[in-house]
């Protein structure tokens, strides 16, 4: 007998009924270029698209890095009409334009607008390697120039990343000057060199100095007065374009020491300064100039990086000597000021440190093991403060006076000791007067070491100071 069988049943089981499944979610893999690693893309996004196993930075298309670099939501693209321009009706460069854009998404190799980083607002150009290797064509270098007059008309700052494969060959001659525009416009942005001063000098400063009748204690308070015009104030105005860079890159950044790269009139430097602040709530959370381990060590990175690219190292000091807390103990203050002394005595590059007010102890000499140390003419240098030398030989601090006339501590002393170079007239401290002063002196100093080979160059310091305190037996 045969009978018509509901497709929806089975025999066994009966009607079917609907359960509901856990279907698990869809995996993306990612193999790492470099070790051949599978990695899930979301855990590859996490981490910045850095290989977990092998430290491996994967490619990152231009819209990627804008997103990683700028605050959420705050890029606003410019000129994204612009496209390129097959002006010599090259072979094949129309096929090859296709296929970029549609490998890229992009209409060419480069993205502009602007954004906010960390709340400032600045212009941005990202180069984009996905299309066409980032190669530098018309159209590129229109959107970049573009970039920077638009930045120049509204005051902002620019950040760029390049990832560029040259000029485009399909282009020929024209995909070469777009290269002159960008250059006409960077000399003139405020974002190379701004208006407006970070470290403004004092509303109120210091008095000239009456050098027959003051004593060495005279100076140490002078040093230290409130009205004194801070280093990196003396440094904005010495040096040009000087951009700051933060970190040690192990713990954290210590405000209390200011480093970065300027020019000195044309040539590249780094700068590297203590600073004591301007107003009680900074000097509080600068540590009244004392560095923390974290200044030495970002001193110290600032330092390798000038020895990498060959840029003279300029330090300026103006320190009690490093800060005494328990924190910074545990956290190594004592192998982070020798690291710094170690590293000075080798460094394959020229160095000039300033005493530019007070060099207090070993926080002062880790950023003073130079080829020249020079000292402003109302500065002062010491193994220990006045107060410090009173209380510990004569148990009590009111004989500083006299504890610092017996140290020595003023720039004729020492130079008479062969512990400083020369010094520096401090006359006008502050303004830019006593700033072009002081880099006439730097320039002179760096000319002379500049025309020296490297391993003289380590050796003449060596011997510098070795020469100090040495007796015969």
């Amino acid at each position: 007998m045969s009978s018509t069988r509901d497709k929806s049943e089975n025999e066994l089981e009966g009607p079917v009924t609907e359960v509901p499944i856990d279907v698990p979610p869809r995996m993306v893999l990612v193999r790492c270029p470099h070790c051949r690693h599978v990695v899930e893309a979301g855990i590859l996004s996490r981490g910045l698209d850095v290989c977990p196993r092998c430290g491996h930075h994967m490619r990152l298309s231009a819209r990627r890095r804008i997103r990683l670099t700028v605050d959420a939501g705050s890029f606003v693209e410019w000129d994204a009409g612009v496209a390129p321009h097959d002006v010599l009706n090259f072979p094949g460069y129309q096929e090859k334009l296709s296929a970029a854009e549609a490998a890229s998404r992009e209409r060419e190799a480069v993205v502009c607008g602007q954004a906010t980083i960390g709340g400032e607002r600045c212009a941005l150009f990202v180069m984009n390697s996905a299309f066409m290797m980032g190669s530098m064509g018309s159209a590129v270098g229109e959107k970049i120039t573009r970039c920077f007059e638009r930045a120049l008309a509204d005051g902002l700052p620019v950040v760029g990343f390049t990832v560029s494969g040259g000029a485009r060959m399909q282009e020929g001659a024209t995909s070469l000057m777009p290269l002159a525009d960008p250059s006409r416009e960077v000399p003139r942005c405020p974002a190379a060199f701004p208006a407006e001063p970070r470290w403004p000098a004092p509303r109120h400063p210091q008095p000239p100095l009456e050098a027959d009748s003051a004593t060495p204690h005279d100076l140490v308070r002078r040093v230290r007065d409130t009205n004194r015009a801070s280093v990196p104030t003396v440094a904005e105005q010495a040096f040009s374009g000087l951009i700051e860079l933060h970190g040690d890159h192990l713990f954290g950044d210590d405000p209390a020491v200011v480093g970065g790269i300027a020019l000195l009139g044309r040539r590249p430097v780094t700068v590297i300064c203590t600073d004591r602040g301007r107003t009680t709530k900074e000097r509080v959370a600068r540590n009244f100039g004392s560095p923390e381990p974290e200044g030495y060590r970002k001193a110290l990175r600032l330092m390798r990086q000038a020895e990498k690219f060959g840029r003279p190292v300029v330090c300026l000091v103006d320190t009690s000597g490093a800060y005494p807390g328990m924190e910074a103990e545990e956290r190594g203050q004592g192998a982070a000021i020798a690291d710094g002394i170690m590293a000075m005595s080798g460094l394959r590059v020229p160095e000039v440190s300033v005493i530019m007010g007070e060099g207090g102890s070993g926080g002062a000499i880790a950023l003073a093991t130079a080829d020249r140390v020079l000292m402003l003419s109302d500065a002062v240098y010491s193994v220990v403060s006045p107060e410090g030398c009173a209380s510990i030989l004569w148990k009590t601090p009111k004989r500083a006076a006299e504890a610092a006339e017996a140290l020595g501590i003023t720039a004729p002393t020492l130079e008479r000791l062969g512990i400083v170079d020369g010094d520096i007239d401090a006359t006008g401290l502050g303004t830019p007067e006593f700033a072009a002063r002081l880099a006439d002196r730097l320039r002179e100093e760096l000319a002379e070491l500049e025309a020296m080979g490297v391993d003289e160059l380590v050796s003449t310091r060596y011997e510098r100071f070795r020469r100090m305190g040495r007796f015969e037996a």
